[in-house]
């Protein structure tokens, strides 16, 4: 009796006999990644991001040594990301199974981006499998990204007047969220002077919150703050925003130098002298000229402002009068080069 022994040269595909009959176990690899912190496909773009690829594989040998090799590819880039790339030791009792893999990197470049987890298979150095998909959901991470242009409500520019009532407008443009799902976003008011959260008259911090469902992945939506704001002269304050998703944070745009993000609230205060006697003291003469050093500061320089001025009675409580019966008033524009100085009015 003759024994032959079979020889076979194994690439992409396994086989075993079984009573003489060849049985087909191709070797196969399927992942589906999500992030760890939100457990959805939906990441924060931020320094230490992780996301879990579960990789399911088949026919396999059992008890064997193989190499997994997981890289996030950039989908806006078309390469891989810096950083993001894993080994894995796969040795199982089974030739069918999972594994999650875990990749832990730093993401704070990424808001707006997707990117896509490829793995390969390797029996030692041989690939036997992959699993590389660009346009793959299962595989795919998406980092929405936030801007925000802060503005007052009356002005509609990025200048306000501290007044009783005060409404902020700030319109957020988000890219790269899920449409049909509903967010929450989440506002804050800081003092660029001390990078603190600003409080209202009342001693309360401002913040707001607004709830939307997008349509389409990038758009825009309006959070409104509305405070007491009599105390807030002089002051240069700055929005904040973080997109959430079932309290898990998705995007944050918090940066006290974004001049979009930011609204100043002017401050000013007066000098009155006699022209002629250059002091508070004045005679009651057919012809005067009173002269008001106006200080302002936080104006925002190269734009026209109009300088409004009004004699008042003290006694009586109002507008003074001239001898023709007239209200004593002046009104003056000016473009200031810096946002702080003086300007002159003369009545």
């Amino acid at each position: 009796m003759h024994m032959i022994e079979a020889s076979f040269n194994l690439t992409r595909e396994l086989y075993e006999i079984d009573l003489g009959t060849f049985v087909d176990h191709p070797v196969g690899l399927s992942t589906t990644a999500t992030n760890e912190e939100t457990g959805t496909h939906y990441a924060q773009a931020k320094e230490n991001c992780t996301i879990i690829d579960k990789v399911q594989y088949w026919g396999i040998e059992t008890d064997h040594d193989y190499k997994l090799v997981t890289t996030l590819m950039d989908k806006v880039t078309g390469k891989p990301v810096k950083g993001a790339e894993v080994t894995t030791k796969l040795n199982s009792a089974s030739k069918d199974g999972f594994i999650d893999v875990e990749i832990t990197f730093d993401a704070s470049g990424l808001a707006g981006h997707d990117v896509v987890v490829f793995e390969k298979l390797y029996d030692g150095r041989e690939e036997i499998a992959s699993h590389e998909e660009i346009n793959d959901a299962g595989q795919t991470i998406h980092f929405p990204d936030v801007g925000t242009s802060l503005t007052d409500q009356t002005t509609k520019e990025h200048i306000s007047y501290a007044a009783e009532d005060v409404t902020l407008v700030d319109t957020v443009s988000y890219k790269n969220l899920y449409a049909g799902k509903e967010y929450v976003m989440s506002g804050v008011l800081y003092d660029k002077e001390t990078g603190e959260v600003i409080k209202d008259d009342a001693g309360k911090e401002i913040t707001a919150t607004q709830k939307f469902v997008p349509d389409e992945p990038n758009g825009t939506v309006d959070i409104k703050f509305t405070f007491k704001g009599l105390s807030l002269a002089g002051k240069t304050i700055v929005a904040a925003e973080t997109v959430s998703y079932k309290k898990a944070d998705l995007a944050v745009h918090a940066d006290l130098n974004d001049e979009e993000q930011t609204v100043v609230f002017p401050k000013v205060g007066t000098t009155a002298k006699d022209a002629a006697t250059n002091s508070s003291l004045s005679k009651a003469d057919a012809n005067m000229e009173i002269i008001d050093t106006v200080t302002y500061e936080n104006l925002i320089p190269e734009k026209t402002y109009r300088l409004t001025g009004v004699l008042m009675d003290k006694t009586t409580g109002k507008p003074a009068t001239d001898a023709a019966g007239k209200e004593i008033t002046v009104t003056q524009e000016f473009t200031p080069k810096k946002s702080a100085g003086t300007e002159e009015v003369r009545f």
